[in-house]
């Protein structure tokens, strides 16, 4: 048992060494070429100024996507079906307060929107003034 455990992991170490060769060649392959004179320093000082400038203007630009006629548009046709939803939940109530009256024909409205824990003063949303 002890001589399988030993063969693992002197496997193990094989394995380890060839992929530290690999990364050794691979470290060799990238830094042909790269130099850490002052053009490079220079270079490299440029690229974080213009990745600072970029995450910048990103920012600046997801202020502004409010404004996008896109999102407005967006938003209003959320704004239309959230509407057109309401009252027709409401109308669905309306439906249910009718079949109510019909089967318990001495209940009152106000009665039965009490039951359901319903505003007495339950009505259809006005329509919005803006919709495009």
């Amino acid at each position: 048992k002890r001589k399988n455990i030993l063969m693992g992991l002197e496997q193990d170490i094989k394995k380890k060494r060839q992929n530290l060769e690999s990364l050794n060649q691979k470290h060799k392959k990238a830094s042909v070429g790269r130099t850490n004179d002052e053009e490079r320093q220079k270079k490299l000082k440029k690229y974080r100024e213009l990745k600072a400038k970029e995450a910048e203007l990103d920012a600046e630009l997801g202020k502004l996507a409010a404004s996008d006629p896109k999102t407005i548009e967006k938003k209003i046709s959320a704004t239309k079906l959230a509407y057109t939803q309401a009252n027709m939940w409401i109308d669905n109530v309306f439906c249910m307060l009718s079949f109510a009256k019909k089967k318990r024909p001495g209940m009152k409205d106000k009665d039965i929107l009490k039951y359901m824990q319903l505003p007495e003063e339950l009505d259809y949303l006005p329509e919005p003034k803006k919709f495009g």
